[in-house]
This record gives C-alpha cells, structure tokens and sequence, in this order.
C-alpha cells in the first residue's frame, strides 16, 4: 500500500475561498470537504474550527503588486506606475470578494480596524515609495500620501465598478483605463529637470 500524499494546507484553503465566494458567509465546512476532496475531520485537524478556516481563506495579505516597488526603478516611472496599476487591478479581482465576505459576516465591525490591515499599510507602502521617487528628482514634489491615495482610490473604484456591474453601463477595458490614469496623472507629476519625460 502506497502512502497517502499530504494535501497542502494552501490547496485547502484554495478550496474554501471558492465555496465561501460561491455559496457566502454561512457555507458549510461538509462543502469545502467536498471540494476538496477530503474528509471534514482533515479541515478541523488542519484549522481547529469553521471560523478559523474562514480567517485563514478570507483573510487579506500583503498583496503582490507591493513588490515591484521594492526593486530600484530603472526606467520610466510611468511604465511602474502601468506595472503598479495593473497589478493593483488582478489583486482586487480576487481580494474584493473575500472582502466583502469578511465584512458581511460582521457587519457592526469596521472593515479595516487596525494600521496593519493590508490596505492600510499598502498605501502607507505606497505612499513611501512616491516620496523616495520626490525626493530623487524623479516625480514633482506634492504630497505623497495624497498621491497614494489618489492613485489607488481611482484603481479601487475602477475594480468596485467590474465587480458591481458598473462596468457594463460604462465600459472601459483596464488596458485603456490604466493608460488614462497613469497619463493623467503624470501630467501633474512629472518632474522638471534632468528627470523630465
């Protein structure tokens, strides 16, 4: 008899964010077994109880697109901005449902009660990077936070609009509008200079 192979925990959790989307706040763990392809005892043994897998499957990371500003840009800050907008956009297209899951299972609690909540500290990250790039010469020197917010309040209502249907009443495919936002908004922020487009 061969041994039976070990199922990641992050193809469980895989698992639950799809039923939790699928079927909200009140799905089964006997669902998610079933998707899984394994045993309700295995979920508990792995996550303890039901609301803990929800934590774990719904709960929100650092996303990905935080990376790219961790590398020195090279080239034109506008073609990070597009990378950064862009990247923005495809985290959102998975994080707004789970959000929104999060929030209605406890509809009295803030959605974002604390300074490490990953929207929080994504823009703060955000707003970090914008003031490195001022204080290079490589952006016209504005307030950062500002900017950051500006930028990823602009891409969330874009994301809010395709997962609300808002999208189909005005529709702008994402290449165009993250080329209007970056254009738009690099007027404004494009240094004078040495560093100047």
């Amino acid at each position: 008899m061969s041994p039976r192979r070990r199922i990641p925990d992050e193809t469980l959790l895989d698992a639950a964010r799809a039923v939790f989307v699928e079927q909200g706040v009140h799905a089964t763990t006997a669902a998610v077994a079933a998707r899984a392809g394994v045993s309700e005892a295995l979920l508990f043994k792995r996550f303890g109880t039901r609301d803990a897998l929800f934590a774990q499957a719904t709960g929100g990371s650092l996303p990905g697109w935080v990376a790219l500003l961790d590398a020195p840009p090279t080239g034109p800050l506008p073609a990070l901005l597009d990378a950064l907008a862009h990247g923005m956009i495809a985290h959102l297209r998975e994080e707004m449902p789970r959000s929104m899951l999060r929030w209605s299972r406890e509809p009295g609690r803030a959605p974002f009660d604390s300074a490490q909540a990953a929207p929080v500290a994504g823009t703060r990250r955000l707003a970090a990077f914008f003031e490195q790039q001022m204080r290079a010469g490589r952006m016209r020197a504005t307030d950062p936070e500002l900017f950051a917010r500006v930028f990823s309040g602009a891409i969330v209502a874009f994301a809010m609009g395709e997962m609300t249907g808002l999208a189909a009443q005005m529709p702008l495919d994402t290449p165009t509008f993250v080329r209007g936002l970056v254009d738009t908004l690099w007027r404004g922020a494009a240094p004078e200079g040495p560093h100047a487009p």
